[in-house]
């Protein structure tokens, strides 16, 4: 039950007393009271008495953290989910900032530049992929490096925040294959050289160990997916500063549309080796990010999210990790006072500027 003591917040702001908070000056979460005013972090601090006469919400063995960010989600033009709508599901669930995979038409864009408020959202326009591969639907094909080359040049007029690279197929839950698509590593290296060249970060979709093999080569900056790699490869993530984004709980929910008993067989096996995978990279160093892969109708905005951090959880990465992970950036004096209040991996309450959202 949350008490509510001194009730002055429109004079003197709201002290938020939890278990502990995720703090920019502690490697562990520390810190038990968070005051905020006008929208603003005050203080934070173990002692109570940050400001005499303001109103102490006392949420008890409960958790602050910043809002989090989704690393992999797709606004789509034919989705049948209203931005607003999305927007409300994302930030209900504690998401307060987004990375848009990519969508045929661009869509994340104009998605990006009509939203004023929270969450913030960083689209890479469309994706690129190889003619004939996997990608048609949430990018636009190429034939070559030259074709790659146009298509970045074109993206980046439209301010897109990073590019996206399809680097192979995805995985067929009935063959328990993986389909095919992806460039080979000369042109990935020259595709992945431009972009760089341009200022652009590189986030690569890639699965089956030699796909994502040649993206770090490359020098992407992120690996989305992932399945199948190896471990010689996480240590060549970790010792090149690449991050990983595993998106477990994509491929497990792919069991809402598997055909047959031996498609869950085979969901089954795969994410059983992907949960190890992420296990083993974290053991590493690699910076393992959630990323939800919402859009489709068995990934709603939001949920999907939780249900990922969850599986981070199950995959044996500490709790703390897990909120570090999710996090962008870290509680801090002079900072908005934007923050999830968490009962674990649950969400209780979410604050934007200094408000709880109802």
């Amino acid at each position: 039950m949350v008490k509510l003591w001194h009730m002055n917040p429109d004079e003197n702001g709201v002290i938020y007393k939890v278990r502990n908070m995720l703090c920019a000056e502690s490697e562990d979460a520390v810190p038990q009271y968070l005051w905020t005013f006008k929208g603003t972090i005050q203080a934070l601090s173990a002692d109570e008495d940050l400001r005499p006469g303001a109103k102490v919400m006392d949420f008890g063995l409960l958790d602050i953290a910043p809002l989090f960010c989704d690393y992999h989600l797709h606004f789509s033009l034919k989705s049948d989910i209203a931005i607003e709508d999305s927007g409300r599901q994302l930030l209900c669930h504690g998401i307060g900032t987004v990375f848009d995979g990519g969508d045929k038409d661009c869509y994340g864009v104009s998605v990006r530049d009509k939203q004023k408020e929270r969450p913030e959202i960083r689209s890479a326009g469309y994706a690129l992929f190889r003619k004939g591969g996997y990608g048609a639907a949430i990018g636009q094909g190429v034939e070559s490096v030259e074709g790659a080359v146009v298509a970045i040049d074109e993206l980046q007029s439209r301010s897109v925040d990073y590019i996206k690279i399809i680097n192979s197929g995805i995985f067929d839950p009935e063959s328990g294959q993986l389909t095919s698509g992806g460039f080979d590593a000369r042109e990935l290296d020259r595709i992945v050289d431009h972009a760089r060249s341009r200022g652009l970060d590189v986030y690569c979709h890639a699965n089956g160990d030699r796909a994502v093999k040649d993206a770090v080569d490359a020098g992407v900056t992120a690996i989305i997916h992932g399945l199948h790699v190896s471990g010689p490869t996480l240590s060549a993530m970790a010792a090149n500063n690449v991050s990983f984004i595993p998106t477990m709980n994509a491929f497990q929910s792919l069991g809402a549309v598997a055909r047959s008993d031996r498609g869950h067989v085979n969901i089954s096996s795969a994410v059983s080796g992907h949960m190890a995978a992420v296990r083993k990279a974290y053991d590493l160093g690699v910076k393992i990010l959630p990323g939800s892969d919402a859009g489709p109708r068995f990934l709603p905005y939001g949920s999907s999210y939780l249900a990922e951090l969850r599986l981070f959880e199950q995959a044996g990465i500490p709790y703390i990790g897990i909120l570090r992970a999710a996090s962008m950036t870290a509680l801090q004096v002079n900072a908005p006072a934007d923050f999830v209040v968490l009962d674990g991996l649950s969400v209780r309450s979410v604050v934007v500027n200094g408000k709880v959202l109802s």
